[in-house]
């Protein structure tokens, strides 16, 4: 038996910790007494605390990993049930983790895919162009099914219009404007005005065919605002605007000559034959 220096209890040798050290080898103190006192440090310093072992693992990559490894191999079921346990009570957490994980590694990974298809494409010349042939099928089947009221030089005539130099969703300048449809085809957008949103090559990869509310949460933008001249709404309802004939009916652009008037609010879109 032990008297604990800070309780002052009578304990078991079994409930101190060993400490070559003291001249009896145990530590003063029960481990009972050394936990919370541990606690309530942690919870006054825990910045220092985390900076300290963050720094450290940094400077013992290697010596960290092993440890883990060690530990690991050691009980693995216990890691495993404190992996479950840790993962059910930080969901919110968890979710932060893996998000930034993959935003840290996205560069990588969509550079492996990219080798990844030109090595596949340089091996499998045939299969990958029956594959390019099969993918534009469907999506000409897709717009015919949806409809198409746009050509290309009515697309080129519409950012001249607004004279939209910049991605909209990243505000981007110097990239070859591409045409992306803010409703999806594959989700019943059309290819017509008032559904396309000119953007840079990447965004328009990144969007890819995700729903607009799941793109704008995934990007980071709010209230369908993104980072270019114009926002999102604004390009829009203006390109919605500009096809409006004098009668009222829908015409392709090519048909008129389109003169854009900058007000003090915004765009006034005046049609002139």
């Amino acid at each position: 038996m032990k008297i604990c220096t800070m309780c002052g209890l009578e304990k078991p040798v079994t409930e101190y910790h060993s400490k070559k050290r003291q001249p009896s080898g145990l530590s003063p103190a029960c481990k009972a007494c050394v936990s919370a006192k541990g606690r309530e440090y942690y919870a006054k310093n825990a910045d220092a605390v985390k900076g300290r072992a963050k720094a450290w693992r940094e400077a013992n990559l290697e010596l960290d990993r092993e440890r883990a490894k060690q530990k690991y191999e050691a009980n693995p079921l216990v890691a495993k049930e404190r992996a479950i346990r840790w993962a059910s009570e930080n969901q919110e957490r968890r979710k932060e983790i893996a998000a930034s994980s993959a935003e840290r590694h996205r560069e990588a990974r969509n550079e492996r895919q990219r080798v990844a298809g030109r090595e596949f494409r340089r091996l499998n010349p045939a299969a990958a162009r029956e594959e390019g042939r099969m993918r534009a099928a469907l999506r000409r089947s897709r717009e015919q099914d949806a409809g198409v009221n746009i050509d290309r030089s009515d697309w080129k005539a519409l950012i001249d219009l607004f004279e939209v130099g910049t991605c909209i969703y990243c505000g981007t300048e110097g990239h070859k404007l591409t045409m992306d449809h803010w409703m999806p085809v594959s989700l019943g957008g059309k290819t017509e005005v008032g559904n396309l949103i000119p953007c840079c090559k990447p965004c328009n990869s990144r969007k890819s065919n995700m729903h607009p509310i799941d793109w704008m949460k995934k990007a980071g933008i709010h209230d369908n605002r993104g980072s270019g001249s114009i926002t999102i709404l604004e390009f829009l309802e203006l390109t919605r605007d500009a096809v409006i004939d004098v009668k009222g009916m829908d015409t392709p652009l090519s048909k008129f000559k389109r003169k854009c008037v900058k007000a003090q609010y915004g765009f006034e879109v005046e049609v002139v034959k």
